[in-house]
């Protein structure tokens, strides 16, 4: 997978093989955006050594703009996440631990644990991983709904003024 660089609904011709948290950030201040694409684009032509890229379909900016909005879900999902005051790593590995340590939780009322967040160390009772593991269970489904209504956004959106109003 190869990402592109799309400025005011052109290609810029700025490809990457990766992407990382400086590139993103760099093209987002410069109202850019990032789609991933199976080949990079070809020139339309080249003028005084220049390439010359041609216009977007907006189908294919759909397509970015969902991949985008995945991708900050993601983010969002896996950057971390506050309860009771502390903040709890949210990766996908992180989520794998609390889930067993609810699962835990529901069958030994008595289960603790020392835990590390984010911000320190925490000992942490039964009730105390169901009820995070609950919240963080709703979070997460007002991340995926909001993707989701994004998405339908997205895909009725008629033009691409009307798509670029379209953020997380």
């Amino acid at each position: 997978m190869k990402y592109t660089v799309i400025k005011n609904g052109k290609y810029t011709g700025v490809t990457y093989d990766y992407l990382n948290d400086d590139i993103l950030a760099h093209h987002t201040s410069q109202g850019e955006m990032l789609i991933p694409v199976e080949t990079p684009p070809e020139p339309i032509a080249i003028e005084n050594d220049i390439a010359i890229y041609g216009d977007i379909d907006i189908g294919t900016l759909k397509q970015g703009k969902l991949w985008q909005l995945s991708d900050a879900r993601w983010r969002e999902e896996t950057g971390g996440y506050m309860y009771n005051g502390h903040e709890f790593h949210s990766d996908r590995e992180s989520q794998d631990r609390v889930f067993q340590a609810y699962m835990a939780s529901l069958s030994d009322p008595n289960f603790t644990v020392t835990w590390k967040t984010k911000t320190g160390w925490l000992e942490m009772t039964a009730s105390d991983f169901i009820a995070l593991y609950n919240e963080f269970q709703t979070f997460l489904q007002g991340l995926y709904q909001k993707e989701k209504n994004l998405q339908a956004l997205v895909e009725a959106a008629t033009t691409i003024d009307g798509l670029n109003e379209i953020e997380w």
